[in-house]
């Protein structure tokens, strides 16, 4: 018969996708439900890849019936108070304090035009507007 310690058990067999650690000692796993030989379990899971839950449901639930579970169900949670993930980390810094020297690639060179400073700019690759190439400067 199954118990929570041996559903645990099991759950730390399971690697997260890409890594060596296992999903228990990771902390993903939030909750674990048995009662006869059904098993509910919880993950909490945060990752940009779009493939990570599907796989993870899938191994829980292979690794759960090979250790004897009739049925489970494996529920993706989100981390509360996580906050959203913007495109650009950068896009509400408005000033570089104690910045001297920025070294951009030029396809960058656009992302500094409304930061404010007296900083030298240097463009590596094309020659950008209003920067120094890299060749110049050094």
């Amino acid at each position: 018969m199954l118990t929570e310690a041996l559903v645990r058990a099991s759950l730390a067999e399971i690697p997260y996708p890409g890594l060596t650690r296992d999903i228990v000692s990771l902390g993903l796993v939030r909750s674990v439900a048995v009662r006869n030989d059904r098993v509910h379990v919880s993950l909490t899971l945060a990752s940009p890849r779009e493939d990570v839950p599907e796989r993870l449901r899938a191994a829980v639930r292979d690794r759960l019936a090979q250790a004897g579970a009739v049925r489970s169900e494996v529920q993706i949670l989100s981390p509360e108070g996580r906050l959203p993930t913007r495109a650009d980390p950068w896009a509400d810094r408005g000033h570089l304090p104690g910045v001297r020297h920025v070294i951009a690639r030029t396809e960058d060179t656009p992302k500094f035009t409304e930061v404010p400073g007296g900083w030298t700019r240097v463009a590596v690759g094309a020659p950008a507007e209003g920067w120094l190439s890299y060749a110049e400067a050094a």
